[in-house]
């Protein structure tokens, strides 16, 4: 009996570190639709500290890096501003550009990733392994009529959006979906209308987000069945133009312009969210999960991602 309980125990210890590693700084981005670099804690269990990076390459923005230490676990002490390290940017092995401290653990630079060469980003610092990782740009991802389809009965109501993804054959492709809607707010007395974007609500039913098409519906969704970051990958259409569907209550108030922005993102880039996403699915009886990572001697990720939009006038309300 008491070996019993000491395994449901240790079972149940593992489960809340397990949790608490999953605090990975992780940037917000990977919670929203803005790639920008604001993180949260990132603590590990064991007592030796080791670097961390977080990038995201795409062709539309310069290189940026942010570093991190990983802390033992329980440690409460202020994360330490880490502007003395030496962040590299290789192109295909050669060395291209040193990048600069920009305040807040982040390193920015003035070039702007290429699709086509493998990029490896390199961070060192005196006393700690030098960490390392690579990607490549994507194509950006092909998508065709974009349309929404209002159903005026229903109890909920549901609003359909359809748009075509042509799928690269004979090769593994991974994609996250977004969706924003522009608007206005209307003037104050003598003001001006101000204009906005907001991200939309995405609902899905199809295979395609819930994991389904893998066998392991929770794999893509977290602890409230839910695919936050609407991750799907091209297994079940290879190679085909494939129809996508999501959906959602209401079109929003307000809404002058309804686009959809598919992001044609990079293996790792997908491994890493589907990972995180499944490390929120939380079971203290479950065997940990790893979070994944491509950064040797180290944690975090570097990825990379080419996006298209295509954009639609909404119906009437």
């Amino acid at each position: 009996m008491y070996q019993m309980i000491k395994n449901k125990r240790n079972r149940i210890l593992r489960g809340i570190l397990i949790k608490t590693i999953a605090l990975f700084t992780i940037p917000m981005a990977l919670l929203s639709s803005c790639d920008n670099n604001r993180y949260v804690d990132f603590e590990i269990d064991g007592e030796q500290p080791f670097l961390t990076m977080f990038s995201y390459l795409n062709t539309d923005s310069t290189f940026s890096v942010k570093v991190g230490l990983a802390k033992p676990h329980g440690d409460t002490t202020k994360n330490l501003a880490l502007p003395d390290c030496t962040v590299e940017v290789f192109e295909d092995g050669r060395l291209i550009e040193n990048l600069t401290y920009a305040g807040d653990n982040s390193y920015t630079g003035n070039k702007k990733p290429l699709k086509g060469p493998t990029y490896t980003l390199s961070v060192a610092r005196k006393g700690y392994n030098t960490i390392s990782a690579s990607t490549q740009i994507p194509e950006p991802p092909v998508i065709s009529d974009f349309h929404i389809e209002k159903l005026i009965q229903g109890n909920p109501p549901r609003v359909n959006y359809f748009f075509y993804i042509s799928d690269p054959a004979r090769e593994a492709n991974y994609y996250r979906l977004l969706a924003y809607y522009d608007g206005y707010m209307e003037p104050e007395a003598g003001g001006e209308v101000v204009a906005f974007r907001s991200l939309m609500q995405t609902l899905y039913d199809q295979s395609i987000f819930t994991g389904m098409d893998e066998g392991d519906a929770s794999d893509n969704q977290d602890e409230d069945n839910q695919n936050k970051f609407m991750i799907f990958k091209d297994n079940i259409f290879d190679g085909q133009k494939y129809l996508v569907n999501f959906y959602n209550r209401q079109i929003p108030a307000r809404a002058i312009r309804i686009t959809v922005a598919v992001q044609h993102i990079s293996r790792e880039y997908y491994l890493f969210m589907k990972s995180y996403t499944k490390s929120k699915n939380y079971d203290e009886f479950a065997e940990p999960v790893q979070l994944f990572t491509n950064v040797k001697n180290g944690a975090g990720i570097v990825g990379s991602y080419a996006k298209s939009e295509l954009a639609v006038v909404p119906p009437n309300q």
